[in-house]
């Protein structure tokens, strides 16, 4: 059941024409996480993601991803990160102080920034383990091939949602090759515009008429 249901997840259909993808991996445990990031990329161009438009960036550890991502998506206009990492753990607690950290990190960045991030975050109890996730055993799949699918999955589920966002809602940017991504071509920004300036006219009336 198990190897059905990877064979089904690693084989879905989507379509990244168009999209902007950061990949933020980790230095550590480079073998598995090179695989990793390489079946990542490799998939993304196979769906249609331009190869310019997958914007890697490398950083010591897992603990620094979160922070990364946030600095990617700032600075790149990305439209979905995928964090890559590995933790395998060892004889204290340390494996799950950075686990439990990571983990929260990413969840809170794709919250406060709305740009879906894929936790690609391999935490094994031994190298093996994580071998045979990132391909490298014989057995198993490289699940970068699945972080690649749902970063186009989430990118594109992200662009509708705000096409069908209320305008004056929270202020949050289209995929970058879209003209209202731009805060200048914004129904709310007109909107707010408006209302400021309406606002402004009346108090001014009203000054003149007390003077």
């Amino acid at each position: 059941m198990k190897a059905n249901s990877l064979h089904a997840l690693s084989h879905r259909k989507a379509d990244g024409k168009g999209l902007r993808i950061a990949i933020v991996h980790t230095k550590w445990n480079a073998e598995v996480v090179g695989s990793l990031v390489s079946a990542c990329k490799k998939e993304l161009i196979h769906l249609g993601v331009d190869e310019n438009d997958v914007v890697t960036v490398e950083v010591s550890g897992a603990y620094e991803l979160p922070y990364a991502a946030t600095r990617v998506i700032v600075s790149e206009k990305i439209d979905a990160v995928v964090c890559v990492g590995c933790l395998i753990k060892g004889e204290t607690m340390h494996f799950e102080y950075i686990s439990e950290s990571v983990a929260y990190g990413t969840m809170r960045v794709q919250l406060d920034y709305h740009v879906p991030l894929i936790y690609g975050v391999l935490s094994c109890l031994n190298e093996n383990q994580a071998r045979e996730r990132a391909g490298l055993s014989g057995k198993g799949t490289n699940h970068g091939v699945e972080w690649a699918q749902t970063a186009i999955e989430m990118a594109q589920l992200r662009a509708y949602s705000l096409s069908k966002g209320c305008p004056m809602g929270s202020r949050e940017r289209l995929p970058h090759h879209h003209l209202t991504g731009c805060p200048f071509f914004t129904v709310s920004t007109w909107l707010h515009i408006a209302v400021i300036s309406a606002v402004g006219v009346a108090a001014m009336a009203v000054i003149k008429k007390m003077q």
